[in-house]
C-alpha cells in the first residue's frame, strides 16, 4: 500500500497540528511493514527532522497543483491529511483529522465572526468527501455527527499521545534562570499555559486567584504562553484586581522552559471553555504536577478521575480547589500518581498504530 501524509504542518510555525503530524509521521515510519511513505508538502522540509533522511521514505515538496499531479502519478492508494486538508485524492480513499470544531461551535471565540461560516462551510464539505475522519476524541467526534452531518460509523476517535519529553526535571539551576528570566516575584506559583485568549477563559482563573490571599502571600500567578486575541481585557482585569505584581505573563517560551515550569509548579490550572483534546493538563500530569480543569467538552475523557475536574465558570470551586491542593499534602500526593497512571494510556505509538488500521481498513474494505 502506497500512503501519502500531508506533511506541511511539521514545517509551518510548529502548533498542535504541527506537533501531531510531527509525532503521527514519526512514528508510523518506525513500524515494520511492507507500506511505502510518501510525505507530501507546501512548505521546504527541515534538514533537521531526522525521519526524512531515510532511505524508504519519498519527500516531495512542491505547489499545490504539483503535490496533486505527484499523487496521481505515484498512485498513492491513501491520503491522509492531519490538518483535515488533502493535497490530493488517493486511489483507494482519503484520510483527513478533524482536531476541534472551536469556530463552527464558538463563532465568538474567532477573531473575525464573519469567518465562523467560512470555517461552517470547509469543515462541512471537507468532512462529507473524506472516505475517513479520524477525531481527536469522542466529543469531537459527536461535534463533526451533530455540525457536518457525516455519518457516525465513518468516523474513528485516536486519542493523542503524551510526548516521553514531559517528565518531572527538577534541575534548580534552570529554575533559578528561569525566575530570573520571567521575574517571578515567588518563588512558588500556580501555573496556567496555553495562548491568553478567550476560549481558554483565564479570566476564570485570575478571578479564583484573587480571591485567596492566604494563597497569594505564598504564590504568584504564572500564565506561560503568548498573548492572543483580546489580551487587553485580562490585562484590564489583572489591573482591577491589584495584581500587577503577583501575575506573570511570560509570553512564548521554548519546551525545556515550559517542562521546567511544570515541574516546579504547585498546581496547573486549565480552565478553557473548550478543547478538541486538551494536551497541557497530561504534559502537567507527566511532570509530576497536580491538575484542576474544567468539566467540558474534551476534558473530562482526557483526564479521567485523575484531575479536579470544575464548571469552566465556577471562581469559588477553582479558588478553593488551588487552596486545597496547596495545602493538603496527602491530596497533592494522591493527585500526583493519579496523573502518572493516567499519562501511561496515552502514548503516540497507539496514536501511530490505530491510525494505521484505519488505512488499512479503508484499502482493504473502502
Amino acid at each position: 500500500m502506497k500512503i501519502g501524509i500531508d506533511v506541511s504542518p511539521i514545517f509551518r510555525q510548529r502548533g498542535g497540528v504541527g506537533t501531531y503530524t510531527l509525532h503521527l509521521t514519526e512514528q508510523l515510519l518506525r513500524f515494520k511493514t511492507d507500506h511505502a511513505f510518501f510525505l507530501f508538502s507546501t512548505e521546504p522540509p527541515n534538514d533537521s527532522i531526522h525521519f526524512l533522511k531515510k532511505p524508504d521514505v519519498h519527500v516531495i515538496h512542491g505547489s499545490k497543483p504539483y503535490l496533486r499531479y505527484r499523487i496521481w502519478k505515484e498512485k498513492i492508494d491513501i491520503v491522509h491529511g492531519p490538518n483535515f486538508r488533502l493535497p490530493g485524492k488517493g486511489t483507494r480513499g482519503n484520510v483527513i483529522t478533524i482536531h476541534d470544531l472551536a469556530l463552527v461551535k464558538y463563532p465568538e471565540f474567532g477573531k473575525k465572526r464573519f469567518g465562523s461560516g467560512l470555517a461552517f462551510w470547509r469543515t462541512r464539505k471537507r468532512a462529507l468527501s473524506a472516505d475517513r475522519i479520524v477525531a481527536d476524541s469522542q466529543n469531537t467526534l459527536e461535534d463533526i455527527v451533530r455540525f457536518t452531518g457525516s455519518p457516525r460509523e465513518k468516523i474513528k476517535v485516536i486519542h493523542l499521545g503524551v510526548d516521553p519529553f514531559y517528565r518531572p526535571e527538577h534541575h534548580q539551576e534552570a529554575f533559578f534562570k528561569i525566575r530570573q528570566k520571567f521575574k517571578f516575584e515567588k518563588e512558588k506559583y500556580v501555573l496556567f499555559a496555553g495562548t491568553i485568549e478567550p476560549r481558554k477563559n483565564v479570566k476564570t482563573l485570575v478571578q479564583a486567584f484573587a480571591k485567596k490571599e492566604n494563597i497569594r502571600k505564598t504564590h504568584c500567578l504564572v500564565l506561560a504562553g503568548g498573548a492572543g486575541w483580546k489580551y487587553d481585557e485580562l490585562k484590564e482585569l489583572i489591573l482591577k484586581e491589584k495584581l500587577g505584581k503577583e501575575i506573570c505573563v511570560t509570553g512564548y517560551i521554548s519546551n525545556d522552559e515550559l517542562r521546567i515550569l511544570y515541574s516546579h509548579a504547585s498546581c496547573f490550572v486549565f480552565p478553557s471553555i473548550y478543547e478538541g483534546f486538551g494536551m497541557p493538563p497530561l504534559e502537567a500530569m507527566a511532570c509530576g504536577t497536580p491538575v484542576i480543569c474544567s468539566n467540558v467538552s474534551s476534558l473530562p475523557e482526557v483526564v479521567g478521575e485523575a484531575a479536579i475536574t470544575l464548571d469552566p465558570f465556577d471562581v469559588d470551586g477553582f479558588s478553593d480547589s488551588i487552596e486545597k491542593i496547596i495545602n493538603n499534602k496527602n491530596l497533592r500526593k494522591e493527585m500526583i500518581e493519579k496523573g502518572y497512571q493516567r499519562v501511561k494510556q496515552f502514548s503516540w505509538e497507539e496514536t501511530a498504530r490505530k491510525t494505521l488500521r484505519v488505512y488499512e481498513d479503508l484499502f482493504l474494505n473502502g
